[in-house]
């Protein structure tokens, strides 16, 4: 009798797992589709036809005029312009929802040319634990 009742629970179990498998495959495959269904904008012309992504390019705009990371000014005699172009991305929350659009202007970069447009590259981004290492020694120090 116990055998039995061993071998019932061992299929309850192997079932139970099954349909986990299947429901895990299914929420995967709707939050792909989810994902998917999203057109990011490939140009300027196809994002001007939504207003999320024309909010989300104001908001870049303001970030940089607020941030001050760049300013207007004439361009110097024998110097050529570099262009920029927009980047979009639709980003997710964990349960698949749109949590937010967002757009990016970069600079094409890839038209300078060394030791003519720029000398070095510096990227001035600080890790929060490269911080901490520092005060730490400084704290130790004295």
């Amino acid at each position: 009798m116990f055998s039995i009742i061993l071998q019932v629970l061992n299929i309850i179990f192997k079932s139970i797992s099954l349909i986990i498998i299947v429901l895990q495959h299914i929420l995967h495959s709707s939050f792909c589709h989810n994902i998917s269904s999203i057109q990011e904008p490939k140009s300027f012309k196809e994002e001007i036809q939504h207003d999320c992504w024309k909010e989300a390019m104001q908001c870049e705009l303001d970030a940089l005029e607020y941030n001050e990371t760049w300013f207007m000014m004439d361009l110097p005699p024998g110097k050529r312009l570099i262009g920029c172009k927009w980047v979009f991305k639709a980003k997710h929350k964990p349960n698949d929802t749109n949590d937010r659009y967002k757009a990016r202007l970069v600079t094409k970069g890839y038209t300078q040319t060394e030791g003519i447009e720029y000398f070095e590259t510096f990227f001035s981004v600080v890790k929060i634990t490269t911080i901490r290492f520092i005060l730490s020694l400084a704290s130790a120090k004295g």
